[in-house]
């Protein structure tokens, strides 16, 4: 989120510079806020980065605790958050819950809506009394964003089954124009992901589906989701950020012209789909790439697309 000079940042990217690259494209040095919806190294990694480069003041930083997660970059992480919050250069807080205040940045709002304080309590790990187990992904913390009062953007993190039941047992409204799907699209633990995902869509209802993937990682996104999507009966624009080898064997051999000028990951190998997906506000709304041209790109690129 970018606003009036203002910006906050929630989920990082895996381990490099990816994040930094777009931050340096938009000019940006100073972040009033981070939030990092749970412990995954692909959501985690990016914010060591940015912490090692002094040409970042990053006020502060939020996450939730996760006993389950004994990974030495999460302890990293937690060792050189607190010793930066020690040492006053950085203010680092563990607590993310739907009842934590919202957080502006210029006309936008970010708001918290979920985990519950139950499930924070509760803990990764643990077993929910439902009966179902707490997972890191069940304990994502998830974010709506509005722009001037109108709902722009779920943010799911990587939430399952039991977070997303979470979320709507807080009753805090999720309706939004835009959708970032959990889990990359891949499949949690839920046993019948379309299912899951119908829910998910019914509850907020978006214009976009946006799944954050990587060519060849897990892949994602899982049919049974996109189908699920176009099965929906309403018609709903999916923006892949990389374009997935199910929908395209073969990448591009020209540089694509559909795609925002801002950095993104897969752009120097040819790899994006619609790659950075950028909202920009003024007296209308816009989201580049535009569908047009991301659409022209994908009948004649991504001959196999699932998303046709």
């Amino acid at each position: 989120m970018f606003d009036n000079g203002v910006t906050i940042v929630v989920d990082c990217g895996g381990r490099g510079a990816a994040l930094l690259r777009y931050l340096d494209d938009r000019n940006i040095t100073r972040i009033k806020a981070i939030f990092l919806s749970h412990s995954d190294e692909d959501h985690i990694g990016g914010l060591i980065t940015l912490l090692a480069n002094r040409k970042f003041d990053v006020e502060q930083v939020y996450l939730n605790t996760d006993a389950s997660k004994d990974s030495k970059l999460w302890d990293d992480l937690l060792f050189e958050l607190n010793d930066g919050d020690r040492k006053g250069r950085l203010r680092f807080e563990v607590n993310i819950h739907c009842e934590l205040t919202p957080l502006a940045c210029g006309d936008m709002l970010l708001v918290p809506v979920g985990p519950s304080k139950y499930l924070v309590g509760k803990g990764a790990g643990s077993t929910h009394r439902s009966g179902k187990k707490i997972t890191s992904n069940g304990l994502s913390a998830t974010f709506m964003v509005f722009y001037k009062g109108q709902p722009i953007a779920f943010l799911s993190g990587d939430i399952d089954q039991v977070g997303f039941d979470d979320v709507i047992a807080s009753g805090k409204p999720i309706k939004a124009r835009i959708l970032v799907f959990p889990h990359h699209g891949g499949k949690a633990a839920e046993a019948d992901m379309a299912e899951f995902a119908s829910s998910l869509l019914h509850s907020v209802n978006p214009e976009t589906v946006i799944f954050s993937i990587g060519r060849n990682q897990h892949d994602t996104p899982q049919p049974e989701i996109v189908d699920s999507i176009k099965a929906s009966g309403v018609a709903i624009r999916i923006a892949c950020t990389q374009l997935s080898t199910r929908c395209a064997a073969e990448l591009p051999d020209t540089d694509p012209t559909h795609l925002h000028a801002f950095f993104a990951k897969g752009k120097p190998k040819k790899r994006c789909c619609a790659g950075t997906f950028v909202v920009e506000f003024g007296e209308t709304i816009q989201e580049f790439p535009t569908a047009e041209g991301h659409q022209k790109f994908v009948d004649a690129t991504a001959v196999t697309a699932i998303c046709k």
